[in-house]
């Protein structure tokens, strides 16, 4: 079974619970460290008082722990000796498991260790292979023999023989026991006398208290009803609370007046409630709206203002005399009659101005030689050019030249004047190409052309190449001019007549334009100007009318929108009580003035409920300092407002306390007289003469005494020395206790022998089935432990050796060093645990059983703990208090082994126990104390001081052994470093401390307990700002300050803390009532309050006194002493802390 959960809420030596939950147990190996105290041996003690409870009795116990074996999980919880078993969450029978007699094997603990050096190390060897059971052991015990039963035989026959000799000696001392018989009934009747006279004497006494407590009595019924209530403060609780209740009434006017004059500043700024910002958005909106519409309107207004420009520009271009009405109020056909003139009109008038701009371009004919002798000149100076003065080729060039020059350009010519002109001007060209030709071939021509020029009738030009050729060029420029003209004159007359044909179809317009000029009024065509700019005007005229009319009704439209604009953002202003507005920009600052007012009006609101809050504040502090000062009267039984009876009172109320507590010192005194006279008290009724005669009655019976005890010494003293020599009382007591024991003799040999019979069975069978597993797997574990290097082997005289792999040599068991010894303890015990116990295999513990170990040692067998774990699946917890014994068992496998570390487990979850109360034990032995006195040995040990508030299972064992030093020494070189951790071992280990050592110490034990519980009482722990600031001390971030200076003030004291409190301290005017009972609560439960009254030092020392100290009980000058010294040094601690 795996270990997953145990939580100790009871145990001994345990003062406030802690668990060990899945993330501490989640592997199989688990490395617990921490100093003495923290708990180590407790959670051993805890996992076996579930386990095995008959291992571990008692009532203050109560453990729960939780196993997982397989798929099944198992629950056990043990209250007391109750101990409840529960499988997958249902009640069951406990597992199975080992038997408690094989406890030990599961356990490996320091002790069985530091036993390792003695003589009988071969003896625990044995033990170890029976899993810690000694079988020689149990047969030595188990062994009867008949010679046990010869002594007591003996014994008894001797008894009965002094018993019979007693017997008759016992008749003799009969006699003289007679004789004093009479003495004593008269010593008697003498001693009842003077127990008379004590009484007597107590009956006067209480007569006395009786009739003083009747003047007494008496003197205060003088004294006005309700004086037991005062206790002298009155007056300044009566002036405080009054300033209280003035205090709280002044606030309360000032904050009615605030919240007035807000009301009327409300009220001023017209507004119910504040607009929401929705509404105030929407304002804007159809503000924005308004303004979108008016910039419409202007636009739209504009582009009437435009069409109407335009339509006025469109009348007067028409005709004058027409009127645009009457234009636009055509009838349909006459309408169609007048758009077909004006578009015919204006389409002939078009043409009209085209041709007659044509034909005023065309240029006109001039005076001078006609084209034809233009054209024979030109010709005869190109021939002349071309032909060569004499017959030579050379001559040639120039000619062709001037031919192709004279060919482009009558060619040019023909084209733009006629094709009758290109023909000819084709002709020419090829005349000259002839001529040029022949010239070549012929003698030279030029006289003939000379000739032919000389017949066109123009001048002559010098007959040389150069002027022929100037006056060449100046023909055929004049020569093209009369070409364009002539062809000028021909296009003129095709315009002319295309005009007089336009002119024809303009008459055919006549009937149409006399209709129109019959309904217009005019004629709208008189001109051909006037025609077209009537066509035009009319339709500007038609075309502006239309965007007229557009426009017109944009602008109607637009102010329709502009209109509904106004009127919603202005019925918006209206409805929040603003004044209505017709412009753009009253609207914008009517609607930022109501923002500034809603927002205005807003924070009014906010402020005034601040007001009424603080009002109402103000309020109930006024009733509560009322109520208390009412509270206050009605405490003293007085009416409200009776200063001068209070004062009076107060006055007289010294007298009357000391009055009262002369009557409560004598009605105390008087009560304490009649519960020791009892019913004798009822002899008041006698009277005092009577009293006084008794009381003279028993002084003389005293001096009969005296007389009656010296004769009564002298029989007493005769009769004594018989019996001295009788003792027949113990001979019959030896004869019973002789008869006792032969019956035990009797049973013991029933009991040997049978029990003799069964150990050898058992023993027989484990040697032969489970001791050569347990040695083989103990070889194995030692292997793991020693890396290889040793086993185990098995003997056939039942013990062991430790073999050495590399010298095949066996060691015997004292060959071994200690380390060795703990190796092969720790592989054996493990190895029967593993083989020889039957049922759940359960957690394997070793408490601090490697503490003699090098740290080498240590590392292999941290190694081999791990192997085990992995390879046999078995739960290992190694509980050890040396730190550095972690990382030596850890090694490198951080992931495979849990490490707790049990004191930080312990202060996280008790919030108590700090980390300088777990002290870390010193690695050297304690010095000797010689001869040292105990505060010069308490001195060199550097003993810490008291902590008045710790356990007291936390003390430093000094506190507890001052007066047995050596024992002291013993029990720190043991590191123990507290008392708890001391009763811890003890239990474990109670040969650390011999019998009388152990039993002073546990009543020394008593007296430090007994004295840390009276000092206690009504005393709590120091207060300060982290308590205050715990998140169940009912103290909010509002009052942590004020409280944490309260508490300064009064040195961390929780009592006088809660009654600055009550008194209403100003710092803390406002805490609650219940945030104060919750605070009390949760001081009560933390030890800082107690509300006891504190013990004085008397009463505390009759607590110690009366205290159960078992066995021994000290001297009670011893116990005096000691307590006064302890009582001391808390009162010192407190003092240093100046609690």
């Amino acid at each position: 079974m795996k270990l997953t959960r145990l939580r100790i809420a009871r145990l001994p030596g345990i003062d406030a619970p802690f668990e060990l939950g899945p993330r501490e147990l989640a592997r199989a190996l688990h490395v617990v460290h921490g100093p003495n105290e923290s708990g180590k041996s407790s959670l051993v003690r805890a996992l076996r008082a579930v386990l095995w409870p008959e291992l571990l009795r008692g009532e203050q116990i109560e453990v729960e722990a939780r196993f997982v074996a397989g798929a099944t999980e198992w629950f056990v919880r043990r209250d007391g000796s109750r101990v409840a078993w529960q499988r997958d969450g249902a009640p069951s029978q406990p597992p199975d498991l080992p038997p408690a007699e094989l406890a030990s094997s599961f356990l490996v603990t320091i002790e069985d260790v530091t036993r390792l050096d003695g003589d009988d190390f071969a003896a625990r060897i044995r033990s170890a292979l029976a899993g810690g059971v000694d079988f020689e052991e149990l047969a030595k015990r188990w062994k009867w023999s008949p010679q046990a039963a010869a002594a007591p035989e003996s014994r008894l026959r001797n008894a009965r023989n002094r018993l019979r000799e007693a017997e008759e000696e016992l008749a003799k001392l009969d006699e003289q026991a007679r004789e004093s018989s009479s003495l004593e009934g008269e010593l008697a009747h003498c001693k009842a006398l003077q127990a008379d006279a004590r009484v007597v004497d107590e009956l006067l006494e209480l007569l006395d208290l009786e009739e003083e407590l009747l003047r007494v009595r008496a003197r205060l019924e003088a004294y006005p009803d309700g004086m037991e209530l005062l206790q002298g403060n009155e007056a300044a609780r009566r002036s405080k609370l009054e300033g209280e209740l003035q205090a709280a009434q002044g606030d309360l006017r000032s904050a009615a007046d605030e919240v007035q004059a807000l009301s009327k500043h409300i009220a001023a700024f017209g507004l119910d409630t504040p607009i929401p910002e929705s509404e105030l958005a929407t304002l804007d909106e159809r503000i924005q709206v308004w303004a979108e519409r008016e910039k419409e309107l202007d636009s739209a207004r504009r582009e009437l203002e435009q069409a109407e420009a335009r339509f006025g520009d469109a009348a007067r271009r028409c005709p004058p005399g027409s009127k645009p009405e009457a234009l636009l109020a055509l009838e349909p056909p006459q309408a169609a009659k007048l758009d077909r003139l004006v578009r015919d009109a204006g389409r002939v008038e078009a043409e009209r101005i085209a041709l007659r701009s044509e034909l005023d371009r065309l240029p006109r004919s001039k005076a001078g030689p006609t084209l034809e002798r233009l054209m024979q000149a030109t010709v005869a100076l190109r021939a002349w050019l071309r032909e060569p003065e004499h017959q030579d080729r050379a001559g040639t060039g120039p000619t062709w030249v001037i031919v192709a020059a004279a060919s482009l350009g009558f060619v040019l010519a023909g084209v733009l004047s006629s094709p009758y002109y290109f023909a000819g001007a084709v002709v020419v060209i090829v005349l000259g190409l002839f001529h040029a030709r022949g010239v070549r071939a012929a003698p030279s021509s030029r006289p003939t052309f000379e000739r032919q020029f000389a017949n066109s009738g123009l001048p002559v030009p010098e007959w040389t190449p150069a002027a022929v050729q100037q006056r060449l060029s100046e023909l055929e420029s004049q020569s093209a001019e009369v070409r364009v003209l002539e062809s000028a004159d021909v296009r003129r007359g095709e315009l002319e007549r295309k005009l007089a044909d336009l002119v024809e179809e303009l008459r055919s317009f006549e009937s149409i334009r006399d209709e129109v000029r019959a309904a217009l009024g005019v004629d709208a065509l008189a001109t051909d100007f006037e025609l077209h700019g009537f066509a035009a005007a009319v339709t500007a005229l038609r075309s502006a009318h239309g965007d007229v009319r557009s426009a017109a009704a944009a602008v109607q439209r637009q102010e329709n929108e502009r209109t509904k604009a106004m009127e919603a953002a202005s019925s918006a202003l209206v409805r929040w009580r603003a004044s209505r507005v017709e412009r753009i920009p009253e609207a914008r600052g009517a609607s930022r003035e109501l923002r500034t007012r809603s927002s205005k009006l807003a924070e009014s609101l906010q402020a005034r409920d601040r007001a009424r809050t603080d009002e109402q504040r103000a309020q109930e502090d006024v009733d509560g300092a009322l109520a208390e000062l009412r509270r206050f009267w009605k405490g003293i039984v007085l009416e409200h407002g009776a200063d001068a009876e209070l004062n009076t009172r107060l006055g007289r109320l010294p007298e009357w306390k000391q009055l009262k507590a002369k009557e409560q010192q004598d009605r105390l005194a008087k009560t304490r007289l009649e519960q020791r006279l009892g019913e004798r008290a009822q002899e008041l009724r006698q009277g005092r003469g009577i009293l006084e005669q008794q009381k003279r009655e028993a002084g003389a019976a005293a001096d009969r005494t005296e007389k009656l005890i010296g004769e009564l010494k002298t029989v007493e003293e005769r009769l004594r020395s018989a019996r001295e020599a009788l003792h027949r009382e113990s001979a019959a007591a030896e004869v019973a206790s002789c008869r006792a024991a032969l019956g035990e003799q009797l049973s013991t040999a029933h009991r040997q022998r049978i029990g003799g019979m069964l150990l050898e069975e058992v023993k027989a069978e484990y040697e032969q089935r489970s001791q050569p597993a347990v040695l083989q797997r103990a070889s194995r574990n030692l292997e793991r432990f020693t890396h290889g290097r040793r086993g185990v082997r098995g003997e056939r005289s039942g013990g062991v050796r430790v073999l050495d792999h590399a010298s095949g040599r066996g060691l015997a068991l004292d060959e071994l060093s200690t380390g060795t010894r703990a190796q092969l303890l720790l592989a054996l015990r493990q190895a029967f645990a593993a083989e020889a116990a039957h049922g759940e295999r359960v957690p394997f513990v070793l408490d601090d059983a490697l503490a003699t170990s090098d740290p080498d040692r240590i590392r292999a067998v941290g190694d081999a703990l791990r192997a085990i774990t992995r390879e046999d699946g078995w739960q290992v917890l190694y509980l050890t208090t040396d730190a550095a014994d972690v990382g030596m068992l850890v090694g490198d496998d951080r992931e495979g082994v849990d490490v707790v570390d049990l004191a930080e487990l312990r202060v996280l979850e008790r919030g108590t126990l700090a980390r300088d109360r777990l002290v870390e034990p010193a690695s050297t032995p304690a010095p000797e104390p010689g001869d040292m006195s105990a505060e010069a040995y308490g001195e060199l040990l550097g003993v810490q001081a008291i902590d008045a508030f710790a356990p007291a299972s936390a003390l430093h064992p000094f506190y507890v052994l001052r007066d047995d030093r050596h024992a002291l020494k013993r029990v720190l070189d043991a590191r123990i470093a507290s008392v708890g951790g001391l009763e811890t071992l003890l239990e474990r280990r109670p040969d650390l401390l011999d019998s009388e050592a152990r039993t002073r110490f546990r009543a020394w034990s008593v007296v430090a307990r007994a004295t840390f519980a009276a000092w206690r009482v009504g005393r709590g722990a120091p207060v300060d700002r982290g308590v205050l600031a715990h998140p169940d001390s009912g103290v909010t971030e509002q009052f942590l300050d004020k409280l944490t200076e309260i508490t300064r003030d009064v040195r961390g004291d929780a009592r006088e803390l809660l009654k600055r409190i009550d008194d209403k301290d100003t710092r803390a005017s406002r805490f609650r009532a219940t945030s104060r009972q919750t605070l009390e609560q949760f001081l009560e439960a933390g030890g800082h309050y107690d509300p006891r009254t504190v013990l004085d030092r008397e009463e505390a020392w009759m607590r110690v006194l009366t205290s159960d100290f078992g066995e021994w009980r000290p001297a009670t000058a011893d116990l005096r002493a000691r307590f006064e010294w302890l009582w001391s040094l808390l009162e010192d601690c407190v003092s240093s802390r100046g609690v």
